[in-house]
């Protein structure tokens, strides 16, 4: 009975299960992976989103570079 409050709360899920945890103690202070202010103002349910340069694919619970990274990584190591 509560899957729209459960399908809401995914993507945050599963943007902060990939993402690294903060630490007190890091040389560069971060800040969580994720926005709640900017991701309830853009944010929207999909499936593929670009997250930090990267395509992060929660159905398939894929992470991959955009072809045009590939392109250049690729060429790099050739």
């Amino acid at each position: 009975m509560d899957n729209a409050y459960r399908v809401n709360a995914a993507i945050p899920l599963a943007i902060h299960s990939i993402s690294r945890p903060l630490n007190k103690n890091d040389p560069i202070p971060r800040t969580e992976t994720i926005s709640l202010k900017i991701f309830k103002a853009k944010g929207r349910m999909e499936e593929v989103k670009k997250i930090l340069g990267w395509i992060v694919n929660t159905r398939s619970l894929t992470i991959a570079l955009p072809p045009d990274k590939h392109t250049k990584r690729t060429s790099s190591i050739e």
